[in-house]
């Protein structure tokens, strides 16, 4: 919650008091009579009105006796003036008042006056929790107050956000979150699969995860919608799951759905709500269902990629990473104490309606309310590779113009040493793990002809934006082997070859160094079987990097001799630079698959 920056400023005047001082009687010829005095006003800083002075009486005549004096006068009462408040320089909500955590509840009718205060001409707006302005005012006084009224379709929690400006000033934004009574749903559930076991293969890019769905099926209220929460207890993996679509109870109160798993034992629950048009919470979401479990296992003999641990982002305060929600890399920088997004899209979701909902105590596994939100590592990895080969396409962020841009701007930053072999270029080392005995195969290779060449080894999964297919658990139906090759029947390109040059330690451990003109750089890697031999089974790609090389290559006075090629990057200069020529139409129309159902109601 931004806290306002509002502060208020008493302008203090001195406090004006009378203050009456008594005059003494002088004395006066005999024939004078004696007078009384009142003090003039003036002003004290004392709150407090000074006394009278009691009047004294002048000396008797022998002749006759002196008029009795007249007491002075006792001013009378005089009103102080009240203290002049500064006007306000910001804006500031006075009510309602929020609790700790921003929010605040209100009862009965859904109504709600915002309250505060603001330079005299300030424009403000109220939006909600999708960025949608809901009222608009222009200030004429000091003071403010806009009435809201919402309807029983309308979420019960309601994100809004009070913000404005005073001339070319930004005042402070105010966010809270408005709750109002609604029913609770009753609780659904979950009937299959429940002890079933499951068996499949590592997906590419994914760094040994599966891309594959189970299909849950249970009960409901007609009309609600559903939503799974997810927790496996792989200790290889911290993705715990994702429901890939919605999922809305029909007219008989019977749902299915489909959830992406991870491999391992999984546990997953169930709860509801009624959702308005605008994906609000009209109820207020059940509790957890009673829970079910099912296994999905690796098939016999899958052999898994390795994991490139070196180069990374190290202490950099920035990091690119696979972007679940939309399918592109995620762009982060942070301090100690927070992360925060690199050109993310202004006002686009309310900044406290995520945090908020996550504080609720049945929300112990997070479930994705939008199903662009719910996409496995997989998916992830193929939407973000789709989204990277497009430059020209919608984007929700500031893409560079150009993937050799976005690699120079956001990639890992290597600084590579001049190699001692290879005139022109620059020596980087690569490390990670894997399965001990096997082999590593690296893949490195520019930008763009990279991307062609990834594309060209899994176009299957690229075509379908990595959906995945459903499961079905074993013993109903025979499932493929273990994948050898690309495990894509479509597949255009030629796997890399593997020389037997990078073996994994009994340790686990293994460790190369390529020889690269400095540059923009996608690197993925394999592991396989039978190294160096015609039959190697190969496993598949694992998870991709950004690499920005940089360095100054050894150079000669002569024309240097021809340097061959590592073997294992599998890399073909020729081949890779035809696979670009489609690359940046293709992109886009992989992209607009990608977020075909983000844009459904649009």
């Amino acid at each position: 919650m931004k806290s306002s920056a509002f502060s208020r400023r008493l302008a203090v005047p001195a406090v004006l008091v009378l203050s009456v001082g008594g005059a003494a009687f002088v004395a006066a010829p005999a024939v004078a009579a004696p007078t009384t005095q009142e003090a003039p006003v003036t002003a004290s800083p004392a709150a407090t009105p000074t006394a009278t002075a009691t009047p004294s009486t002048a000396p008797a005549p022998t002749s006759a006796p002196a008029p009795t004096p007249t007491a002075a006068a006792r001013p009378g009462a005089t009103a102080t003036p009240a203290a002049r408040v500064a006007a306000p320089t910001d804006l500031a909500l006075t009510s309602p008042t929020l609790d700790a955590d921003g929010s605040v509840r209100v009862t009965g009718d859904r109504v709600v006056t915002l309250e505060g205060q603001a330079p005299v001409g300030s424009k403000l707006q109220v939006t909600n929790g999708n960025g949608d302005v809901i009222a608009r005012l222009t200030t004429t006084a000091t003071t403010f107050s806009i009435p809201l009224t919402f309807t029983t379709d309308d979420g019960y929690q309601q994100y809004l956000s009070l913000f404005g400006t005073s001339g070319a000033k930004q005042l402070t934004e105010v966010d809270f979150v408005v709750v109002f009574d609604a029913p609770t749903s009753a609780v659904p559930a979950i009937s299959t699969p429940s002890g079933e076991t499951y068996q499949t293969v590592p997906a590419p890019f994914s760094d040994g995860t599966p891309n594959d769905r189970v299909v849950l099926e249970g009960t409901g209220t007609p009309g609600e919608s559903i939503f799974l929460y997810v927790e496996s207890d792989d200790p290889f993996s911290d993705y715990s799951g994702g429901q890939w679509d919605d999922i809305t109870v029909d007219d008989n109160g019977n749902w299915s759905g489909d959830l992406f798993v991870d491999f391992g034992t999984v546990s997953v629950t169930a709860t509801q709500a009624k959702m308005n048009e605008n994906y609000e919470e009209t109820t207020v979401e059940s509790d957890l269902s009673p829970a079910i479990t099912f296994t999905v296992d690796r098939t016999p003999g899958a052999i898994l990629p390795p994991v490139i641990s070196t180069p990374n982002y190290g202490d950099l305060p920035f990091s690119a990473d696979f972007n679940p929600g939309n399918g592109s890399y995620s762009f982060t920088t942070w301090s100690p104490a927070s992360a925060t997004r690199v050109s993310a899209p202004a006002r686009t979701q309310h900044p406290l309606s995520q945090a908020a909902k996550l504080t609720a105590e049945r929300r112990m596994q997070t479930r994705a309310q939008h199903p662009d939100t719910a996409v496995t590592p997989t998916q992830s990895a193929v939407r973000t590779l789709s989204a990277l080969a497009r430059v020209s396409a919608p984007r929700d962020i500031d893409f560079p113009d150009t993937l050799d841009e976005l690699v120079e701007k956001y990639g890992i930053p290597v600084k590579g040493v001049p190699s001692a072999t290879a005139v022109g270029k620059v020596d980087m080392t690569v490390s990670g793990t894997g399965t001990p005995g096997s082999d590593v195969v690296l893949y490195e290779e520019k930008a763009q002809p990279a991307l062609d060449y990834l594309q060209g080894l899994y176009p299957t999964l690229f075509a379908d934006a990595g959906q995945g297919a459903p499961l079905e658990p074993v013993g109903r139906k025979l499932l493929a082997p273990a994948a050898v090759g690309t495990g894509d029947p479509a597949a255009t390109s030629d796997l890399p070859t593997d020389d037997g040059t990078i073996r994994v330690g009994a340790d686990g451990t293994w460790t190369a160094t390529l020889s690269r003109v400095p540059g923009n750089y996608l690197l993925t890697s394999f592991t396989t079987r039978n190294g160096g031999a015609a039959t190697a089974d190969y496993s598949v790609a694992g998870k991709v990097s950004l690499v920005h090389l940089t360095g100054t290559p050894r150079a000669v006075a002569v024309a240097p001799a021809a340097v061959t090629q590592l073997a294992f990057t599998g890399s073909n200069p020729g081949s890779a630079m035809a696979w670009a020529l489609g690359a940046l139409t293709a992109g886009g129309a992989l992209l607009a698959a990608a977020r075909r159902r983000r844009h459904r109601d649009s």
